[in-house]
């Protein structure tokens, strides 16, 4: 008897075909989804032909990917220089990661997949790892984004400009140890240096504005550097709290869904409730303080 084998598509089925076309029985006909082999088809070449039926099955069965709105920060990290990037595509991994639980852009690069259901296997050893973000003593994968990577890269490098920025205002005041720092770190040679020290700088001719001098100079450069970090350390924090805001929705709703199938009433995300109020009420001091 000529072994018969059904795929859910006729490309895949076809597939099939063009990999073992000398084993096909002359009764197959490629208008139809079943296979027919010859009677004397090895077994491994059946065994294979039944498992990709299997997986293309299984693929078949499998509910299509939702996509999810990103959040402002999480466009403001698409890099769309690359080839590959774009929010739909960004926008179908987030749902695709909401369906493991997990945070997709914390696993996933979107330039690095080519279709958003190559990042399956990736999200789905992330699940497995306990892994939904990067507190609480999660287990994450070892292998860092390109991503992460280079967003590692940028905000060394912008620290890295903000602390010669601060050193060349101590250096001006006469502080040894900030003019060293301005030398080995920041690339400042011996005459630069003697040139802050003596106050001998370039200023702008054209201006009659008389500024502050003196001490008076020195604590206002000190207190806009002081504001400046102040700001890029809030501005951190507000882009880290909006990405971990929508990991912590994701992971809670793809909880309540596994609830939903075992027959078991949803819950409600107390606790981040509470710490989203806290910050509403931060928003609300600081409009009354400002009025």
């Amino acid at each position: 008897m000529s072994p018969e084998i059904e795929f859910p598509t006729k490309a895949a089925a076809d597939r099939v075909r063009d990999q073992h076309a000398d084993q096909l029985c002359s009764d197959d006909d490629r208008r139809l989804k079943t296979v027919t082999f010859t009677s004397e088809t090895p077994e491994s070449v059946i065994d294979q032909a039944e498992a990709v039926a299997t997986s293309e099955q299984a693929t078949a069965d499998r509910p299509a990917i939702e996509a999810v709105e990103l959040t402002e920060a999480e466009k403001r990290n698409l890099d769309f220089s690359r080839d590959g990037v774009n929010v739909p595509k960004a926008r179908y991994l987030k749902g695709l990661g909401a369906e493991y639980g997990v945070d997709a852009f914390q696993h996933v690069d979107p330039g690095e997949v080519d279709n958003v259901t190559d990042a399956r296997p990736i999200l789905e050893r992330a699940a497995k790892s306990g892994g939904i973000d990067r507190g609480g003593g999660a287990n994450y994968d070892d292998e860092a984004t390109e991503r992460q990577q280079r967003q590692r890269r940028e905000q060394a490098e912008k620290h890295a400009k903000e602390g010669c920025d601060h050193a060349r205002d101590s250096c001006e005041h006469g502080e040894p140890e900030a003019c060293e720092f301005l030398s080995e770190a920041c690339g400042y040679d011996d005459q630069q240096v003697e040139q802050l020290l003596s106050g001998d700088l370039p200023t702008d001719e054209t201006s009659t504005e008389q500024g502050p001098s003196g001490p008076q100079k020195g604590a206002l450069q000190r207190s806009w550097g002081g504001y400046k970090a102040a700001i890029s350390e809030i501005d951190r924090l507000l882009t880290n709290l909006e990405e971990r805001k929508a990991a912590a929705q994701q992971a809670f709703a793809a909880i309540n869904q596994i609830r939903e199938q075992a027959g078991q009433d949803p819950l409600e995300p107390e606790r981040l409730h509470e710490l989203l109020e806290t910050t509403q009420d931060l928003a609300v001091q600081n409009h009354a303080e400002h009025r």
